[in-house]
């Protein structure tokens, strides 16, 4: 290869690979909360904002328990509901997307639902980095099945299945991943705390 080819070679690769790692960095800055509501926000100044722009029938917020539901709100044009966290200091760390409504298995809006969630997920945060071919049958209550799941090093994101009341349930997750292995370790202790003080009581 000549001396000016190879130069030329060079070039895309370094522009090419500062292009690739813009685009990175563009996903990471767009991961930055719910809405208008960013990570680490309190309960009460996120709780204020959604009730500026839904009605407070919609909102289910139990501050003991970190947690702030909104029964209807639209991703495009398709209602959802979405479930905010918050963790022992009350601050924001993550949240998810779901179907409105659950579906029967042999409903066709399930896999709508399925498809729906994907696609939005992959638009927003890029190829997935791992896809689950899984099976409706490996789905079971109370546990989240990971569909897809998306790369990032600050924070965990993947779409899921879930089974409740015999109906599935398909949406996407977001968190923050040290605010949330924060509040596990510290609920693990209260836990642990909870136990030894119990065993004192006979």
């Amino acid at each position: 290869m000549h001396l000016k080819g190879i130069v030329y070679f060079c070039l895309i690769m370094i522009f090419g690979f500062e292009s690739i790692l813009a685009d990175v960095t563009k996903k990471s800055q767009e991961i930055n909360g719910f809405k208008d509501i960013a990570f680490c926000e309190s309960f009460d100044s996120a709780r204020e904002k959604i009730e500026k722009y839904t009605a407070t029938k919609n909102i289910f917020a139990d501050r003991y328990e970190g947690k702030i539901q909104i029964d209807y709100i639209y991703l495009g044009d398709i209602p959802v509901r979405a479930l905010l966290f918050f963790d022992h200091n009350k601050k924001f760390y993550g949240y998810c997307v779901f179907s409105l409504k659950g579906r029967m298995l042999d409903e066709p809006e399930l896999k709508a639902d399925i498809e729906f969630f994907n696609n939005v997920f992959t638009t927003k945060f890029g190829d997935p980095v791992t896809k689950n071919d899984f099976n409706f049958s490996d789905v079971l209550s109370g546990y989240i099945t990971a569909i897809n799941s998306y790369c990032s090093d600050k924070f965990e994101i993947f779409t899921g299945i879930w089974l409740s009341d015999y109906h599935y349930y398909v949406g996407g997750y977001v968190y923050v991943k040290t605010m949330k292995s924060e509040y596990e370790n510290f609920k693990n202790v209260q836990k642990k705390s909870n136990i030894n003080e119990s065993s004192k009581d006979f």
